[in-house]
C-alpha cells in the first residue's frame, strides 16, 4: 500500500511526482503535508485533513492556553515552509493532495476552547464551513497570496472565522465546555 502511495501518479489530473522524489526529506514533506495520506481520499480530501487537525488537537488541547498558541505558531511556521515545497512536487498551486492547511486551520479553530466532544464537532464543523465559503479576506488570501503562504494562511484566517464564532457560542450556551485560558 505503502508503496502505491508513493507511485503518485495516476490519482489526480496533472503531473505524477514519484521522480521528483529522490530522498527520506522530500517523501516525508509529501508524507506531512498530505496529513499521514489523508490528502489522498478521493472524495472530501480537506474534511478528511481536517480529521487529522482533531487528532493533534486532541493531544495540543491540553497544554495550557500559552504553550498552545506557542505550538500552533510553530506549526503555521512548519505548514507554510512544507506546503509551499510540496507545490513544487505536484506542480501545482493549492494541489487538493496538500491538507496540512486544513490541519493548521482547525487548530487555529480550537484556540483557547476546552477540551469537549461537543466543542470538537461544532468546530470541525464550523471550520469547514468557513474554510469553504471563504468569506473576505479568505478569499482574498487564497487567489492573492504565494506559494505556502496563500496556500497555509487562507485556512487559518478561515480558522479565526470559526473561532469566533465558537467562542460566541460558548459564551451563549456555557455546556460545550469553557475555554481554555
Amino acid at each position: 500500500m505503502v508503496r502505491r502511495l508513493f507511485n503518485f501518479s495516476g490519482q489526480q489530473k496533472g503531473p505524477g511526482i514519484a521522480s521528483g522524489l529522490n530522498n527520506f526529506s522530500d517523501k516525508l514533506v509529501i508524507f506531512l503535508t498530505s496529513a499521514v495520506f489523508l490528502g489522498y481520499v478521493p472524495v472530501a480530501p480537506g474534511t478528511f485533513g481536517t480529521l487529522a487537525g482533531i487528532i493533534l488537537y486532541l493531544g495540543l488541547g491540553r497544554l495550557p492556553f500559552w504553550a498552545y498558541t506557542a505550538a500552533l505558531a510553530v506549526l503555521i511556521i512548519i505548514a507554510i515552509y512544507l506546503a509551499a515545497r510540496a507545490e513544487k512536487f505536484y506542480g501545482r498551486k493549492d494541489d487538493s493532495r496538500i491538507v496540512i492547511d486544513e490541519v493548521v486551520g482547525y487548530l487555529v479553530t480550537m484556540t483557547g476552547v476546552g477540551l469537549s466532544l461537543t466543542g470538537v464537532i461544532l468546530g470541525f464543523i464550523l471550520f469547514r464551513t468557513f474554510d469553504i465559503l471563504k468569506p473576505w479576506p479568505v478569499g482574498v488570501i487564497d487567489r492573492k497570496w504565494p506559494g505556502g503562504y496563500g496556500l497555509v494562511l487562507d485556512d487559518a484566517a478561515a480558522g479565526v472565522y470559526a473561532c469566533v464564532v465558537l467562542h460566541l457560542l460558548i459564551l451563549l450556551w456555557p455546556a460545550l465546555g469553557g475555554p481554555s485560558w
